[in-house]
């Protein structure tokens, strides 16, 4: 067992993985389901963080099928930064996007559906 895997063993993780699902009312947010295993998902790790001391906005509950899809999404992400470098992006490019993907709600639904239609064939 990995050290990770112990921490989520600890008081601490448990405390923080029930004040998650208790704020999502106890139901994935990504499809949700009320009625599959559920799990506390990072939506990124940094490092030398314990996974309790994450801000509460960092931390969702996906059941058991979408945080399966969401551990591939590591692939896709370092997949679209390479396919991005390879035409020329620069990181003042990458910070623009992200800008435009924060503030433009229609943008940013165009630019998940099209991960999504490239993440599910």
């Amino acid at each position: 067992m990995s050290f990770y895997q112990e921490q989520l063993k600890l008081p601490a993780w448990q405390k923080k993985k029930g004040e998650i699902l208790l704020r999502d009312n106890y139901t994935c947010t990504q499809c949700k389901a009320t009625d599959k295993t559920l799990a506390v998902h990072h939506l990124e790790y940094l490092g030398s963080i314990a996974p309790w001391d994450y801000p509460n906005d960092m931390l969702t509950t996906l059941c058991e099928d979408c945080h399966d899809k969401e551990l591939g999404r590591t692939y896709l992400e370092k997949h679209l930064s390479t396919t991005l470098k390879m035409n020329g992006f620069l990181y003042a490019d990458l910070v623009a996007l992200s800008s435009l993907i924060e503030t433009n709600p229609h943008f940013r639904n165009y630019i998940l559906t099209f991960v999504r239609k490239i993440q599910n064939g």
